[in-house]
C-alpha cells in the first residue's frame, strides 16, 4: 500500500464490519487504497484443482470466472485482486505438493 497506493474502484461498495471495526482496526475510515487478492475465486480455483477432472472441476472453474466476474462488477475487488488470485492458487498448489512430497520421502527413509 505505501509503495503502489491505488484509488478505489469507481462505485467500490464500503463493506463495514461491526467486529473487525471496533475491534481490530478501529480508524476513521476504512482502508479503501489496498491489494489483496480475490479469495473467493482463488478459493473456487483450489476447489478445482482438488477435485479430479471431469463435470465437478468444469462447474468449479466456471464458478471461479462467473465470480471473478461478478466481484469487477460489484466494485468489491480491484481486476489485479481477481487475476492475481490464479497465481496464489498456483503458489499454494505447489508448496502443498511440496510439502506432502516431503513428509512422505522421510516417511520412507526413516527406519
Amino acid at each position: 500500500m505505501l509503495l503502489l497506493p491505488l484509488e478505489p474502484p469507481p462505485g467500490l461498495v464500503l463493506l463495514r464490519d461491526p467486529l473487525v471495526d471496533q475491534l481490530i482496526y478501529a480508524a476513521p475510515a476504512p482502508i479503501t487504497k489496498d491489494l489483496f487478492f480475490s479469495g473467493h475465486t482463488a478459493t473456487l480455483l483450489l476447489l478445482a484443482l482438488a477435485v479430479p477432472a471431469g463435470w465437478r472441476r468444469q462447474v468449479l472453474l466456471a464458478g471461479a470466472v462467473a465470480i471473478g466476474a461478478l466481484v469487477l462488477v460489484q466494485h468489491a475487488h480491484y481486476t489485479y485482486d481477481v487475476l492475481a488470485a490464479p497465481l496464489f492458487v498456483g503458489l499454494a498448489w505447489w508448496a502443498s505438493g511440496a510439502a506432502v512430497e516431503r513428509t512422505s520421502f522421510r516417511a520412507k527413509t526413516q527406519p
